[in-house]
Formats: structure tokens, C-alpha cells, sequence
């Protein structure tokens, strides 16, 4: 049941993605390379499960909301993995977006995705004006440089200042963006909806995600992985199995999954496809 509802997310994800860019240059080529390789949409999934959980029902502002989301995250993957970041050379189990187009068309193509997924809601006719401008403060506070962007600032310092709060960095780098997949979805249905519940919901599930690919990096293959399983070791990256060891780590991954389950119950109507998904991110292998 939830494969299938997963497998119909990215099969939209995929199909909004290409109706949206056209591949008339290098790139957009490589913009499209990266958000249509094979992935999980977990966020875009998560947009789904929150519109559900309310019984909002507009699938087109569901829909340009998930794509939205979904090509921010495609940006954040091009960028982590330059030379100049983490140097990766595998993403979604091919090569990453620089070995296939070059570094300098891959910058574009991140740089394109940002604007091009901003694009969508800004020029939603199905999404509500004040929705939209409450979404698009959301997505750009999560993104910019007190955000995800700073997560990635502090991921990098943390290669040489172990003393960095790695707490910190997941929230950033990658719990951000999930908590506004939420969030976000919130504002669909009411612009003046009371978040606290959700954006607590998506700091949890988020920083299990990150602690549960930290886990991932440390006890799977590459192959399993879609991406390199020795990343985080090259570039002496701070993580949760190197600050707190494996069993804690999963531990404290398990509590926010907890924690996320309680709050979503409490704040939505219909909990159970989102509680289906928090707990798929502790039994994921990928």
C-alpha cells in the first residue's frame, strides 16, 4: 500500500518535472537529469500525506506544491556533491550531475533549479495568494543562508571543528526542507493555519532522516545506497555514528519517530498515511 502511493509520487513528481522544464540546453538537460533520476520523493510524499492528514483535496496545488519541494531538494544534491563541497561522484545510483555535464553546467542547473521550482508557486493559479506568499517566506527562510544553506556551511567547517553541534547541522542541512514540505502543505488548505504542530512534526521526522543516513552510510554499500558509502569517511565529515556511535544513534532516531507519531495525531484529521512514512524512515536501506 504505501510502495504504491510512493511509486504514484514519483511517477507525478517525474511527469510534472518534465512539463515544467523543456530540454532545450545543456542546462536543462542536467537540471532534468538530477530531478528525474530514480529517487524515494520522500518530501514530495510528505507534501501528500500532510494534504491528506487534513482532507484538503486541490491536487493541482498538492501537485505544484510536491514538484516545488522536490526540485529544491534536486538543487541542494547538485551543489553538496562539486568538487568544492563534498566531492561525490555517485548520486541516485549514476553519476553525479558534474561528472555527466561538467562543474560549471552543474552550477547553473542547481542555481536554475532554486528559480524554477520557486517559478511553480509563484505562478500557481491553484494556490491561494496569501497561502502563496506565506509559502514562498517559508521556503526561502528554509533554503537560504539561515537555512539549508547554512547547514551546509556548517557541515563543511565541521570537517576541521568536531565541536560543531551536529544536531545543528541536520536540522539545517537537511530538516529543513522537510519540515517545510509540511508546513507548507499546511498553508495550502489555510494560509492562517497554526504551524507549531507541524513544524514540530517535520523537525523530528527530519532529523531521524539524516540520523538514519548516517546510520546507512556506515553499515550499507554504495550499490544499496545509490551513492558513496565512504563520503562521509574521505571527507572526515562530523556525523552521528562518529559523535554518538551506532546504537545511540539509532536510539535517538527511534525517539524523534516517536515523538513525530504522537504530534501527528494530534494534529491531523486523517494520521495515517504521515505515520506510515515516519516510520518507513527507521526501516529504509537507501
Amino acid at each position: 500500500m504505501l510502495e504504491s502511493f510512493l511509486s504514484d509520487i514519483r511517477s507525478q513528481v517525474i511527469t510534472d518535472t518534465e512539463d515544467l522544464i523543456k530540454p532545450n540546453s545543456s542546462v536543462a538537460k542536467a537540471m532534468l537529469y538530477t530531478a528525474t533520476a530514480e529517487s524515494k520523493c520522500f518530501r514530495a510524499a510528505l507534501v501528500h500525506a500532510t494534504a491528506a492528514g487534513l482532507a484538503f483535496n486541490n491536487i493541482t496545488a498538492i501537485r505544484e506544491l510536491a514538484v516545488c519541494i522536490e526540485m529544491l531538494h534536486s538543487y541542494s544534491l547538485i551543489h553538496d556533491d562539486l568538487p568544492c563541497m563534498d566531492d561525490d561522484d555517485l548520486r541516485r545510483g549514476k553519476p553525479a550531475n558534474h561528472i555527466e555535464f561538467g562543474e560549471s553546467t552543474a552550477v547553473l542547473a542547481g542555481d536554475a533549479l532554486q528559480l524554477r521550482a520557486l517559478q511553480v508557486i509563484v505562478d500557481s493559479t491553484a494556490i491561494d495568494a496569501d497561502a502563496k506568499i506565506k509559502i514562498l517566506q517559508n521556503l526561502l527562510t528554509s533554503c537560504g543562508y539561515q537555512g539549508m544553506i547554512l547547514g551546509q556551511e556548517l557541515d563543511m567547517l565541521a570537517e576541521q571543528d568536531p565541536t560543531i553541534d551536529i544536531r545543528k547541522i541536520h536540522s539545517l542541512k537537511t530538516g529543513k526542507l522537510i519540515q517545510s514540505a509540511i508546513t507548507c502543505a499546511a498553508r495550502l488548505q489555510d494560509s492562517n493555519t497554526n504551524i507549531d504542530d507541524f513544524e514540530q512534526m517535520g523537525w523530528h521526522i527530519g532529523m531521524a532522516f539524516q540520523i538514519t543516513d548516517d546510520i546507512l552510510e556506515f553499515t550499507q554499500t554504495s550499490e544499496s545506497l545509490g551513492k558513496s558509502n565512504l563520503s562521509d569517511a574521505k571527507n572526515q565529515k562530523l556525523t552521528y555514528v562518529s559523535k554518538f556511535g551506532i546504537e545511540e544513534s539509532k536510539s535517538e532516531a527511534q525517539q524523534h519517530i516517536q515523538t513525530s507519531l504522537e504530534v501527528a495525531k494530534r494534529c491531523l484529521e486523517q494520521p495515517n498515511r504521515m505515520m506510515d512514512l515516519a516510520k518507513m524512515v527507521l526501516g529504509r536501506t537507501s
